[in-house]
């Protein structure tokens, strides 16, 4: 197969994802509007690739461009050693979640259906995630130029680019090995190990989200990470200058002279025909595993005993959505986009002067953390039933209650809100010596839990048995989150100033969370 027409059929199965994707949501979608989302979703993707471009070329770009003639060695070798390791970091974020993505879609299988070897569907898997790749692609080539032009070394241009397509030659086969043994772990196996893999592969679509974010937040502590580098590199043994990773660093300084281009060049050759073997063999794997499926999702384990809180509904559903959450967190990434806040104080902490200062910033990063989850939780029922699309049935079979549906949606939300605000207030709350965050921790959970249902309950009183999708515009959308911000005032208002009083927003919370509660238990029925 040639490579045309390899990455025709990946444009081929992205647009069947996103077929598959919008049509459980929106009955009406046609050729025309499948044609603007598939576009749509292309200018996104390429957006984000060339955002992640411009931030790398500034971390490890800028700082060779601007360091000093006496310096500039030091900076070189410094900045290429921070440029292997993030050409690794960014190309594993982004191609792990699509890897797996792909393999879940089982768009593989139906490859196998078609007059295609295993080898044809490995070169399609491939075009498909060099395709997501695109503008990433072509920081080694950037930086590589950068290199060469002001070190006035020609030579090492090709050893620096080189080593950046074996950091994504690698990058790839890790990402597809990850991909391959995640799968083999989440089928219908029970035991820690199974729930530790699909834990795993949650964090990793959480880090591939907010890889634009932690990319930002690097480069700002880049300064940091450079003189670190500086002053570890010069007490490396010098029989490092031909292994992987450190070769990419020696290369520069040693091809300024002939012998040492030679024998540098012949090592980056050797690592780049290593990583392509390695590639290959992944690539291998991946499509076998697609293809044959998990081998240990097996159905005959027999029935377990019903759980204690199989009586309750809301806590059954609440239970349900957040293990769908584990399995695929696509469905409902809004629970945990707050953490998204703790990013943005990453260099206070690490640029704090003093320990009044950290403090502050502590106080401050766990307060904002409290407040956005709460803004942000009267999107998350809205998710969670978009996910039921045209299921709900199954539910309503049960003998359920719209008011039951509505808490049980809200449920979710607040108990994946108190995983992460009670341990981030603990630790905040240990380092201040103050266990006010601790109560403010729980003064937002029941404010989340006031929020989601308040939002839950707009939701579930249209739906019913024939309820195919949700639908909530733009417009709506902010109302919620306005109307969140209303109800969280307890917790808003010791951040922006207004004043402190734990026990008037436990109580306030409290009240609101009863008031909300008596609502949805009189408004909505069956």
């Amino acid at each position: 197969m040639e490579w045309g027409e390899a990455l025709r059929i990946a444009r081929l199965l992205e647009r069947e994802v996103i077929y598959g994707t919008y049509r459980g949501s929106d009955p009406s979608l046609d050729e025309p509007k499948l044609a603007r989302l598939v576009t749509w979703n292309r200018a996104l993707g390429i957006a984000e690739g060339f955002a992640s471009l411009v931030l790398l070329l500034l971390m490890v770009g800028a700082p060779v461009l601007l360091a000093s003639p006496w310096e500039l060695m030091a900076t070189t070798i410094a900045s290429t050693m921070l440029y292997n390791v993030l050409m690794f970091i960014s190309v594993l974020m982004a191609s792990s979640t699509s890897a797996l993505s792909l393999q879940a879609s089982g768009s593989i299988k139906v490859l196998a259906q078609l007059p295609l070897g295993r080898e044809d569907i490995g070169r399609v898997v491939l075009a498909k995630l060099l395709r997501s790749l695109a503008p990433v692609l072509l920081v080694p080539i950037i930086y590589g130029a950068i290199v060469a032009e002001k070190l006035w070394l020609p030579q090492a241009f090709p050893l620096v680019a080189l080593y950046g397509y074996v950091d994504v030659l690698l990058a790839l086969a890790a990402s597809l090995a990850l991909s391959s043994a995640l799968s083999r772990r989440m089928g219908v196996t029970k035991g820690l190990r199974s729930k530790l893999a699909r834990a795993f592969w949650s964090s990793l679509y959480f880090t591939a989200m907010f890889s634009i974010g932690l990319l930002y937040q690097l480069y700002l502590c880049s300064g940091k990470v450079l003189e670190l580098i500086k002053g570890a590199i010069p007490m490396l043994p010098s029989t490092t200058g031909f292994i992987y990773p450190f070769s990419a660093t020696d290369c520069i300084s040693l091809s300024a002279y002939p012998l040492g281009f030679f024998l540098s060049l012949l090592c980056c050759l050797a690592y780049l025909m290593s990583s392509i073997l390695i590639l290959r063999k992944a690539i291998k794997s991946y499509v076998n595993t697609a293809l044959e499926g998990s081998s240990e999702a097996e159905l005959c384990r027999g029935l377990r005993k019903p759980r204690f809180w199989t009586r309750c509904l809301p806590l059954n559903i609440a239970i349900k959505d957040l293990k769908i959450a584990v399995r695929d967190p696509r469905t409902s990434y809004i629970m945990v986009l707050p953490l998204f806040s703790l990013i943005s104080f990453i260099p206070a902490l690490l640029n704090a002067s003093g320990l009044e200062e950290l403090r502050e910033v502590a106080y401050l990063t766990c307060m904002t953390l409290l407040g956005t989850g709460c803004t942000l939780s009267a999107l998350v029922p809205y998710q969670l039933m978009e996910h039921e699309g045209g299921r709900l049935w199954l539910l309503f079979s049960t003998d359920l209650h719209r008011r039951e549906l509505a808490l049980g949606k809200s449920l979710a939300t607040a108990i994946a809100y108190a995983l992460y605000a009670f341990p981030v207030a603990l630790a905040c709350s240990a380092a201040l010596g103050d266990l006010r965050l601790v109560a403010y921790a729980t003064s937002g959970t029941m404010l989340c839990l006031t929020a989601s249902l308040t939002s839950a309950m707009l939701l579930a009183s249209g739906a019913s048995v024939d309820t195919r999708s949700f639908h909530i515009s733009l417009l709506k959308s902010l109302c919620l989150i306005v109307l969140s911000a209303v109800l969280s005032i307890p917790i808003l208002g010791p951040l922006a100033g207004l004043g402190e009083d734990v026990v008037a927003s436990l109580a306030v919370s409290a009240l609101e969370l009863c008031l909300v509660l008596a609502l949805n238990w009189a408004m909505l029925g069956r």
